[in-house]
Order: C-alpha cells, then sequence, then structure tokens
C-alpha cells in the first residue's frame, strides 16, 4: 500500500494537514465512503431496504435507450432505482481521450439515460483532463463502488484516484475525486466534472439571478468573467422519456463553475495546491423523471442540501388550468417560481403540471418568491409567495384557452407522409414567438412543441392523416411540403382562444428531371447524437416527409440502425436506409505545428459500418488524437472497406466551445498559394501521417453544400473549387445536417445519384461507386441536367477526365418545383463564370402549382467557354445569385457577408467598432444568408417560408476536361 500523508504548508488556499490520500495503483486503499454526512437521499418515495450491486456488463444488460452508450465490459452501478454505467478505460467517449467517465445514468422503467458524458478534469486544457489507467469493483456493507485510479494527461506525477459509489435506495450515485500534488511545483487546480450536453439534448439549470436557463456566452480568453457560485446545477431534456439531473456538493456548499448549452464544468473553486498537497470533491449526482421541466431534479437537489447544511425548504402547490380544461404540456402551461431580489430574479424551479393540472414543487424557505404561469414561452400571469417557513398552496392559476388546428394534408391524393408549418401572417403574431421556458434554445413563432424534441417542434408539425395541434391565437400561413420535388400548399387562417379550425392542404410529387435518380442525404442526425432528441420514430417520418430514397445514418460518434422504426412507419419499401458514422474529433491536441492552440481534425462520415448493438460506439471506431489519414486508414481496414465512402464535412464550418469542425479551417490553411508550395499547411493537408500509409487527403467526397440555410456554402464551394484547380478531384455532394425538425430540414439540401441500381433492387456497391466517381449533382430545388456532346461521344459530369471534341457542345436543362424561383444559370469553368444566364430563363405564374418546371433548356458551345489552352474543369450552377462576399482574413475562402447593406464587404460587417483593424487581423463573418423577402408576393417568399433563411441553389459536379490526354493536372496546366 502506498500512501502520501498531507503536510500542514503555508500557502494561499492550502487545506489538509495529515491526511492519508490513496495514490498509486494499491487496490487495498479505499476512498470511501462518500459524503459521510448526507443521509440517504430516497426521493418522494422515502427509503427502502433496497439493494446495490456492481458488475461488468454483459450483452444481456445493455440499455436501449438512444442516449445510452454503455457496452459490454463497461462498469455498472445498480440499486434498486438507479443504474449508473461507468466506461471502461479502453472505451472513451466524446470529450475524454480514456475511459472511468460517468456514461449512462437511467431510472429503469421510469427514465430512460440522457447523459452524454461527464468526466474529470483540474481545468481547460488538454493535460488537465484526468486519465485514468485502472479501475475495479469494491463491494462492502451498504454500499457497491467503483474505483478508479489515474493521473492528469499532462503529468504522470499527479495522482488522481476517483470513487462511483451507490446505496440503497437512493436517486442517484455519490462521487469522490482526490487529485494529489506529486510535483515540485505549485499548481493552480479546481477538481472539475465536465459536463457534456451538447447542445439540443439535456438543458442545464442554475439558480443564479437572471439565470436559470440562461447563460453568457463567453469564449476561451473571458472565460473567467462567467465563472459563477451556485447552491446546484440541474438539467431536463425536451423529450419527457429521458432523465434530468442535478448535482449537489457535499464537501462545500457552494459550486463553482461555467455554463453554456454545450458544456458546464462544476466543482471546486481554483485554488494553489503546493506539492504533497491535494485537492477534493465529493459531490451528490441526482437522477430524476424528466418531461416535467426541472423540478422533480431541484428536489432532489434541495433535498440533499437540507440533509447536509441543515436548510429549510418548503414545498409550493398549486391548479394550473387551461379556461378549455385540456391539460397542459411542456409548451401550454408551466409554473416557473423565482426568488425576488436586488440583483433581479433568481429562477428556483420550474414544473409542469400533471395531467390534471396539479404540482408541487420544493423551494428554498425563507425567501420571497414569484410564481409565473407560463404558457408558449410567455409569462401571463404572476402570484406573490410570501417568505415563510410553511408549505404554500397558491391555489388555482388559470390559463387562457389556446386554440386548436385540425390538420389534414394530402399527398398524391392519399394520406402520407408531410411536414407543416406555421408561419406568422402579421407583425403581433410574429412578436408572440418565444423560446421554451422563456429561455431556451431556438426561438420560434409559435412556439408548438419543443423545438429539439418530437413533433410539434418549434412551428413544425409531422402530418400523416388528420393531426390536431394546439396553437397561440393569431393570424398564420400554413404550408405543407413534401420535400423539394413537391407542390406546396398553403392556407391562411386567424385563430382565437377556444377555437378549433380545420385545414386541409393537398400537394403532389412532380416528375422532375429527364433521367431517373436516387435522392439522397448523406448527413443525418437522430437521438443517439450528443446534440440531438429527436425519437427515432419522428426522425423516420421526417425522411418518408422528405421523399428521400436513400438516408446515410450518421450521428456522432455511434452507429444508429433505425430499421425498427421503418418497419412501424410501413416505410421499407419507400427508402434505403444505410448505417454509418460521423467522426466527431473533440480531445484536442497538437495538432498543427509551432501552434500554440491545441486542435482537432474535425468531422467526417464514413458508410457503410455494421451496427453493433453491445459494442463501444455501437460498431464505430474511437476517433480521437489522429490526423485524417490515420482515421481513413483504421476505417479503411476494419470497417467500410475499400467500396466504403469517406466524406469531409463542412470543412469551414465556425469552431464550437474551441473546437474546430473542418480540418482544412483548423490547419489554417491557405488557399491563395498552390498546394504544391513548400509551406506547413500544404504538406499537413497532403501528407500521410507518421507512421501511416494514407494520405489526409484521401477521402472520397466532400460536402459543397451543409445545412438548409446555406450559410457556409460559399467558404465550402471556393474550397472545392481550389483543390479543384489544384487538380484534386474529389466529389461534391450537398446534404442537410439535419439533427431534429427545427434546425435543419431533412433532406434540404440533398444529392441526386445517377446510377444504375435502382430503389427497388437497390445494390449499395453499385450506389456507392457513383457516388465516389462525382455521378450528381447537389441541390436544395433546382435539377441540372447537364451533357457535353458531340456526334461521337456523350459525356455526363463525372470525376473521369476526358478530352472533349472540337465540336463538343454544353447541353443544360434546368428544372424545379414552381415555388423554387431560379434567377440564373451559370456556368463554372475553372472557378470563373464563363458564362451567366439570366433573361433566357422562364418563370413560372403560379408558385403552388403544377405548370413551368423547366426553367432553361440549352446548348453552349464548348470551345466559347473553354480555355484556348490546358486542361480544364466546369461546374454548372442554377438557383439566386451568390450573395456578396468577402475574404477579410486573406485565407483565399470567403469569410465575410455584406452584413450591414451597403454593397461593400469590409472590417465593418464584421465589428462594430470604429477602429479599422490591420489589414487580415479584424475579425470575420458572418457569411450573408438571402434576406426575408417583405413582400409576400415575391418568389422566394414561398421558398423561405418551406426552407428559412435559404436561397435556391443547385450544382453539378464537375467535368473534367484533359486536354493533352495526359492527365488532369488541374487549372490550365
Amino acid at each position: 500500500m502506498r500512501y502520501v500523508w498531507i503536510l500542514c504548508l503555508p500557502a494561499i488556499g492550502v487545506t489538509g494537514c495529515k491526511r492519508e490520500s490513496c495514490v498509486g495503483q494499491d487496490r487495498t486503499c479505499e476512498l470511501g465512503p462518500v459524503c459521510p454526512n448526507l443521509e440517504p437521499v430516497c426521493g418522494p418515495t422515502g427509503r427502502s431496504p433496497g439493494f446495490t450491486r456492481a458488475r461488468r456488463l454483459t450483452a444481456a444488460e445493455i440499455s436501449v435507450g438512444p442516449d445510452a452508450l454503455g457496452a459490454v465490459g463497461d462498469f455498472a452501478l445498480e440499486n434498486d432505482r438507479v443504474r449508473a454505467v461507468v466506461d471502461a478505460i479502453d472505451h472513451p467517449h466524446h470529450l475524454a481521450a480514456h475511459g472511468g467517465a460517468l456514461i449512462d445514468l437511467e431510472l429503469p422503467g421510469i427514465a430512460e439515460d440522457g447523459l452524454n458524458v461527464v468526466l474529470q478534469a483540474t481545468g481547460l486544457l488538454p493535460k488537465d483532463a484526468v486519465t485514468y489507467t485502472s479501475a475495479w469493483i469494491v463491494e462492502s456493507r451498504g454500499a457497491s463502488a467503483i474505483e478508479l485510479r489515474g493521473h492528469l494527461d499532462g503529468d504522470e506525477e499527479e495522482s488522481v484516484a476517483t470513487r462511483y459509489e451507490i446505496r440503497p435506495c437512493e436517486s442517484g450515485i455519490r462521487v469522490k475525486t482526490e487529485i494529489v500534488n506529486l510535483g515540485k511545483d505549485p499548481e493552480v487546480w479546481t477538481v472539475t466534472d465536465g459536463w457534456f450536453w451538447g447542445a439540443r439534448s439535456l438543458e442545464p439549470f442554475v439558480p443564479k439571478p437572471d439565470r436559470g436557463f440562461v447563460h453568457p456566452s463567453f469564449g476561451l480568453t473571458d472565460i473567467d468573467s462567467v465563472f459563477t457560485d451556485s447552491d446546484f446545477v440541474a438539467a431536463t431534456p425536451e423529450v419527457s422519456d429521458a432523465a434530468s439531473y442535478a448535482i449537489v456538493a457535499c464537501d462545500r456548499t457552494q459550486l463553482s463553475g461555467f455554463h453554456s448549452d454545450k458544456v458546464s464544468a462544476v466543482g471546486s473553486p481554483r485554488r494553489i495546491v503546493m506539492p504533497g498537497d491535494r485537492v477534493v470533491l465529493e459531490r451528490f449526482i441526482a437522477v430524476a423523471p424528466g418531461g416535467r421541466s426541472i423540478a422533480p431534479a431541484v428536489d432532489l437537489a434541495l433535498d440533499a442540501r437540507g440533509k447536509l447544511f441543515d436548510e429549510r425548504l418548503r414545498t409550493v402547490t398549486g391548479l394550473l388550468l387551461r379556461a378549455d380544461g385540456a391539460p397542459a404540456s411542456l409548451v401550454t402551461g408551466t409554473v416557473r417560481i423565482s426568488e425576488i431580489g436586488e440583483d433581479g430574479r433568481t429562477p428556483w424551479t420550474h414544473v409542469r403540471p400533471d395531467s390534471d393540472g396539479r404540482f408541487i414543487a420544493s423551494v428554498p424557505s425563507g425567501k420571497a418568491l414569484v410564481a409565473e404561469a407560463q404558457a408558449f414561452g410567455k409569462t401571463l400571469s404572476e402570484v406573490p409567495i410570501p417568505a415563510g417557513e410553511n408549505a404554500f398552496d397558491l391555489g388555482t392559476l388559470t390559463l387562457p384557452a389556446a386554440a386548436r388546428v385540425d390538420l389534414r394534408v394530402l399527398v398524391d391524393d392519399v394520406e402520407d407522409h408531410a411536414l407543416a408549418f406555421f408561419v406568422p401572417a402579421d407583425e403581433d403574431t410574429e412578436a408572440q414567438g418565444s423560446k421554451l421556458f422563456g429561455a431556451v434554445s431556438t426561438r420560434c413563432a409559435p412556439l408548438l412543441g419543443p423545438p429539439n424534441g418530437p413533433s410539434p417542434a418549434c412551428n413544425r408539425v409531422l402530418v400523416r392523416g388528420l393531426t390536431s395541434v394546439v396553437v397561440p391565437p393569431g393570424k398564420y400561413r400554413v404550408l405543407a411540403t413534401g420535400g423539394p420535388f413537391a407542390t406546396i400548399d398553403e392556407s391562411e387562417l386567424a385563430v382565437s382562444s377556444g377555437e378549433t379550425s380545420v385545414v386541409e392542404l393537398s400537394i403532389q410529387r412532380l416528375a422532375l428531371g429527364a433521367r431517373p435518380f436516387l435522392s439522397a442525404d448523406f448527413h443525418v442526425h437522430g437521438a443517439r447524437s450528443f446534440d440531438s432528441s429527436i425519437p427515432d420514430r419522428d426522425r423516420v417520418a421526417s425522411f418518408l416527409a422528405a421523399d428521400l430514397d436513400v438516408l446515410i445514418a450518421t450521428d456522432h460518434d455511434v452507429v444508429t440502425d433505425y430499421s425498427e422504426s421503418l418497419r412501424a412507419l410501413d416505410g421499407q419499401d419507400q427508402l434505403r436506409l444505410i448505417s454509418g458514422v460521423e467522426t466527431t474529433a473533440l480531445v484536442l491536441f497538437d495538432l498543427v505545428k509551432d501552434e500554440a492552440v491545441p486542435k482537432v481534425i474535425g468531422h467526417y462520415n464514413f458508410w457503410p459500418v455494421q451496427v453493433d448493438p453491445t459494442g463501444p460506439w455501437r460498431g464505430s471506431l474511437f476517433d480521437e488524437r489522429m490526423e485524417p489519414g490515420a482515421l481513413f486508414e483504421e476505417f479503411r481496414s476494419s470497417k467500410i472497406g475499400a467500396a466504403g465512402v469517406i466524406q469531409l464535412n463542412h470543412p469551414y464550418a465556425e469552431a464550437e466551445f474551441g473546437r474546430d469542425l473542418g480540418f482544412p479551417k483548423a490547419i489554417g490553411l491557405d488557399a491563395r498559394r498552390p498546394l504544391d508550395e513548400d509551406a506547413e499547411d500544404k504538406r499537413q493537408l497532403t501528407r500521410a501521417p507518421p507512421g501511416r500509409s494514407v494520405s489526409n487527403l484521401a477521402y472520397d467526397a466532400q460536402e459543397v453544400m451543409n445545412g438548409s440555410d446555406n450559410g457556409a456554402l460559399q467558404a465550402y464551394r471556393a474550397f472545392w473549387f481550389y483543390l479543384l484547380n489544384e487538380g484534386v478531384v474529389r466529389a461534391g455532394t450537398g446534404n442537410s445536417d439535419s439533427h431534429g425538425l427545427t434546425d435543419n430540414l431533412v433532406g434540404t439540401p440533398r444529392t441526386l445519384v445517377w446510377t444504375a441500381t435502382s430503389k427497388e433492387s437497390f445494390d449499395l456497391f453499385a450506389f456507392n461507386a457513383a457516388v465516389k466517381a462525382g455521378q450528381m449533382i447537389g441541390t436544395n430545388g433546382p435539377i441540372i441536367e447537364a451533357v457535353i456532346s458531340s456526334p461521337t461521344s456523350s459525356r455526363t459530369p463525372s470525376l473521369q477526365a476526358f478530352i472533349p471534341d472540337p465540336n463538343a457542345q454544353l447541353s443544360i436543362t434546368v428544372s424545379a418545383a414552381p415555388w423554387v424561383p431560379i434567377d440564373e444559370v451559370r456556368v463554372i469553368v475553372n472557378g470563373s463564370v464563363a458564362r451567366l444566364l439570366t433573361s433566357e430563363l422562364t418563370h413560372p405564374v403560379d408558385p403552388l402549382g403544377r405548370e413551368g418546371l423547366v426553367r432553361y433548356s440549352g446548348s453552349i458551345p464548348l470551345s466559347s467557354i473553354l480555355p484556348s489552352a490546358g486542361d480544364a474543369w466546369i461546374v454548372v450552377e442554377a438557383g439566386s445569385a451568390i450573395p456578396m462576399a468577402g475574404d477579410l482574413d486573406c485565407d483565399g475562402i470567403p469569410d465575410t457577408g455584406d452584413n450591414d447593406g451597403n454593397a461593400v464587404v469590409d472590417w465593418r460587417d464584421a465589428d462594430d467598432n470604429d477602429d479599422e483593424p490591420d489589414p487580415c487581423e479584424g475579425d470575420t463573418g458572418p457569411l450573408a444568408t438571402a434576406p426575408h423577402p417583405r413582400d409576400a408576393g415575391d418568389p422566394l417568399s414561398k421558398f423561405q417560408a418551406v426552407t428559412p433563411r435559404s436561397y435556391p441553389f443547385g450544382f453539378t459536379n464537375p467535368f473534367i476536361i484533359d486536354r493533352n490526354g495526359d492527365g488532369f493536372e488541374g487549372a490550365s496546366r
């Protein structure tokens, strides 16, 4: 056994003298018991004899919930209420480079797991993360535990020990972490739990003035300004089946940390830790049912604090009714209870009533409070709660009756899957838009349901047959869509409180394009992604409503199988579902030579990947701290084979919480300079990583379009063009990157693949071969059919180079649904517009009709657009004019739009500061999306009603012109 005796040291913030501490790998040294002063926290049903046990998971014990990550070989703790899973050392997840993190915490039979990961660290940098090297089970009287030993990632002399402990009947687990400074220098540490919420999943809640579900934005440079202390931290999901959580410190009265919708870090205050000293954090992590806002988790947190610190609490009860007697939902009726103070209102809890309208919630005693009755994200009435110790009954709170719309959509004259939008028809209705709980996530007008949950979500409703929707009073345009290749239908209505309106809409699928194609989306997320909450049934219904033929399921770092939901919806004949994965680098490391800031490599899609329902990552691979070429080699050799597809995703998307989402942006590629330049960014882009044989450029396809709003289209397009000019030929795709019903529309954009296989007799190998060959277009509406032909040959876009006939013609036909406006057709040669067609286009008279599908059909002599000599490439585009953009950081990639509307892109579009920065040194972004038309008669108005903030765009893959037959070498070479 190895002990460290903590000495008394005269340093600021140093505590603890002559206390025994567990370090090293000796299993006879135990950290328990954890939180010894905490009486059992057994929740509202009281204490029961119960049981506890710890074990390694077997295949038969794997949870099936969408967020459950536990796999065979992971550690499980269980009592009569709770099950927790800690990942094995070699099964790390998400932000953790090594196992030993809490990945699942559920109430079996009551609330599914909703966690992503909870891991330990002492700071923000990669070296501050805890690396566990061993783990084992400890059984003792009255408790079961998992003990882990390790060190900080940046220094093996900084010893770490953690104990996860479960006791009978408790609605949670106890955790103790101890870190000992065995080095020679003082350190500034905190013991922190990093809670990876992921966004669009769990919503964190902090009881602080003007906070609750609201969290200030911050970056790494100003993170100190958002550190705060709180009595507890809680989190709730937007779906009713998942659990909610709370954390309370046992060895101190406050938790210190920072919070966002993506991550919270909470634990002990930062302090100086001298050599030989230690820091310790003991905490209770509670789990409660979700679906009723944050109240069940807060109740457990306050119960624990009462037992630990002798704090008194009181209950608030009441009856919340709507005037029409209907039960309240998470949107149509909740109660927020806040403390009134000099610094603003401090939210303490937020509760949704039971089906009969009754509610009960715990709050601290002795505080003057106010209860706010909310509906559709708005506070409609307030009732004061005087300071006191006893339970307080609010009586009956009455909300106005909502309106109801009974909606029916026919698709090709039968009831089928469709998506409906409720769009405000006047300014007063638009002004009623709000956020979930008045604070969370996306602003919706109207707010029909939690934006990241099932239908209805935000202002969108999945429809199949008669569907009833509760809406706030107002004037609306209700539109139905069946994807970009069907008509849309629209109805206007005014709804009042207590009234029921009937809306019947009819849409038809359109025969667009002369050549048959398979309509596909290669980038889609569901509930198994850390940043999505949409249930599988709703997710698959959205696929069917979008009228897709092929869909690749690409959840973050986990493989998904939707086949059960597809069968339940009778969709097997309509859609071919392929399992894949989006590798999502999250663990920062020294990626770029001589770069002080650690990086990650961004995101890539791989398919097909076989689902392993009981294995780590459900069949995917560990993908952290490696360059792309190494990742490609691993997947090719063990998962997708030579015939599988690798796709570079959103190469220039904005970073999220310090993590780049695209590799070329992460390495700081300068696209103004040639690829064969002797520069580190070019070498890193093109090389095989050390010890590997596969290049970082060895992917098959790149997203040119990602996301429904086209926000970063110009950056992705510019990078694709740059590579083509440099002779690097990769297929271009268009994908939605949809995470639910609200963020991006699944299937918008999409990729149309021309292939010999069909949906009825689908051959995945043939389909993937066509994708890798570039036999496809990307689009959110326009369909472009382009052919280079001569009397002796005919070529369609693909990555195969050819020598054109001197008399060849480029023939172009562009078609679209009538509600998709097409203002111009562009012929791009070597990155520049060689021919712009505008007056030659025709435009439909009725955007809701079925006529006027073909907008342009014509031919152009190839010789009139090609350079006189050298290789070349041609891409055809159609849609709206490309918005103005500039390159303010001087890397050759557009980064900023004309955001102030003065027809000039400069530093003022990115920075409100009056001081002009040095060239290439100031802020950038964002790229501009299309402005929303004020005139409902504008052709873009219908398009944006069902494709918000976007503009029509479609593109072909390139024609590769090899002038001399000696191989394509890039533009004009």
